[in-house]
């Protein structure tokens, strides 16, 4: 079960604090994508910047973790609408 249909679940069981601690270590996963992305910008943006090559081993990691940065949003985004329903 991803964690959107989790969230969804808990919402049926009207569970507002599981979903309110889910929220919240979404919000610190976010924070520490963030600052990983703010460093990792820091260090590679004239790689980044000078290619666009698919293969570049820091396109990869970029993609990969800008991935994972959606994914945790998206799941922030339901869990923050799903509260505001509660």
């Amino acid at each position: 079960m991803n964690l959107n249909n989790l969230i969804s679940n808990l919402y049926a069981k009207h569970d507002k604090n599981q979903i309110s601690r889910i929220k919240d270590q979404l919000e610190s996963d976010k924070e520490e994508m963030d600052i990983f992305f703010d460093e990792f910008l820091e260090l590679f943006s004239d790689k980044l910047n000078g290619t666009e090559d698919p293969k570049d081993p820091v396109w990869i990691a970029y993609k990969k973790k800008y991935k994972e940065w959606q994914e945790i949003n998206s799941n922030l985004k339901v869990a923050n609408y799903y509260l505001g329903m509660l």
